[in-house]
């Protein structure tokens, strides 16, 4: 690890530890930098003796981690963990995108970026489109496995295996699964400053559109299948039938397929009901802004995730079932991915919608959210069927 990324994981650490006194910060950072002038070159610095977790990057990934470990403290015996999460020089903007999500939960005492091989050979299984990731379970500590255990759990989501069987499968005790994951999240009041302003007038929409790469050129909505005609007719169909305002979530990388957005609607009629704020709230205010969201529609991310696990009315897109990430292999993850990390009071209440494997479009898609119940009023209601019986609005 650099000495830049190694300073500035000290800095956010100790920031959080020391509740942003910035004597006692710069204090611990002049006897750190001191010790790094004569330090060996190691794997790993361990800097305490909680145990070491490897997970994976994304802001979903590691929430589906977090599922088992409640589970993993009680098998190992401790309140705290250390995640291990894997880094890489080609991941570019997107790197420790999830970091300040992840030091908010009550049992992670660090958060260490590190490259290892999170990949078996061959990374793509040929037979089902899916990542051959780590495999999980317990590691003895070393220079290419720099953690002493691997809770990576997305390579057994996307063959249709739950958490019950993960568990099962690495010892852990069932009745500690846990998919109240925000329950041990650390929401400060600055996080809703901007939720709450949004709120003086009303509840709002939350839409997640993406990048622009993963939205033409690969990932879940490669060759444009969703194109941005198809949001415009839906932005227009949810804001004449509800009334409420359209505030749109990202990092600065997303900004890329806003742009494109912007330039191809094809009028301004719904342009005074859009609050941009890609690249203005950090992820911790971006959570506090799904969690008071009427609803969340978005490219399939760790938006969409995190908006499911917090309890708000989500729908996420993907590609059509015969269709995996890659144009070289077109086979779908197994159907049970769809809804094997939900919890299951949002499949009971039909506050998800997984529009994963059907062929749809703006109208499917509003017809799909109006008959699942999550019209504001019963006049919003009203209003959205006829619109939905309309011939003309969706063309």
């Amino acid at each position: 690890m650099s000495y830049s990324e190694e300073s500035e994981r000290l800095m956010a650490y100790y920031r959080k530890k020391y509740n942003y006194n910035s004597r006692k910060i710069a204090l611990r950072m002049l006897k750190w930098n001191f010790k790094w002038l004569f330090k060996d070159d190691i794997a790993l610095e361990r800097g305490n003796h909680y145990p070491y977790v490897a997970v994976a990057t994304g802001i979903g990934d590691a929430l589906w981690s977090f599922v088992l470990i409640p589970a993993l403290l009680k098998k190992l015996n401790t309140k705290k963990i250390n995640l291990v999460v894997y880094d890489d020089d080609n991941m570019g903007v997107v790197r420790k995108r999830s970091f300040d999500m992840l030091y908010r939960f009550n049992y992670v005492e660090d958060v260490v970026s590190f490259n290892f091989k999170i990949y078996d050979n061959p990374q793509i299984d040929d037979k089902t489109g899916c990542y051959n990731y780590l495999k999980a379970g317990k590691y003895d500590y070393s220079s290419k496995h720099p953690f002493d255990y691997s809770l990576i759990v997305n390579g057994y989501l996307e063959r249709g295996i739950g958490f019950d069987a993960i568990a099962n499968q690495l010892g852990l005790d069932e009745n500690y699964i846990d998919l109240n994951i925000f329950s041990h999240y650390n929401a400060l009041p600055q996080d809703s400053i901007i939720s709450n302003k949004l709120l003086k007038n009303g509840k709002y929409i939350v839409l997640y559109f993406g990048p622009l790469k993963g939205n033409t050129s690969e990932m879940f909505n490669r060759g444009e299948y969703w194109k941005t005609k198809d949001w415009y007719l839906l932005c227009k169909a949810l804001y004449k039938a509800w009334g409420l305002p359209l505030v749109i979530i990202g990092a600065n990388y997303d900004l890329s397929y806003y742009h494109k957005f912007m330039n191809e609607i094809q009028d301004l009629e719904i342009l005074p009901y859009i609050i941009n704020l890609i690249g203005v709230t950090s992820l911790p205010e971006t959570i506090a802004i799904i969690k008071n969201a009427h609803c969340l529609i978005g490219y399939t991310s760790g938006m969409p995730i995190v908006s499911t696990y917090l309890g708000t009315k989500t729908v996420m897109f993907w590609r059509p079932g015969n269709l995996s990430l890659f144009e070289d292999h077109h086979v779908g993850f197994n159907d049970g991915f769809t809804t094997n990390w939900v919890p299951k009071s949002m499949k009971d209440l039909g506050e998800y919608i997984p529009v994963w494997y059907s062929q749809d479009n703006a109208k499917s898609v509003f017809q799909k959210i109006i008959y699942s119940g999550w019209s504001p009023t019963s006049t919003c209601e009203k209003k959205s069927k006829e619109i939905l019986d309309d011939p003309e609005f969706f063309i």
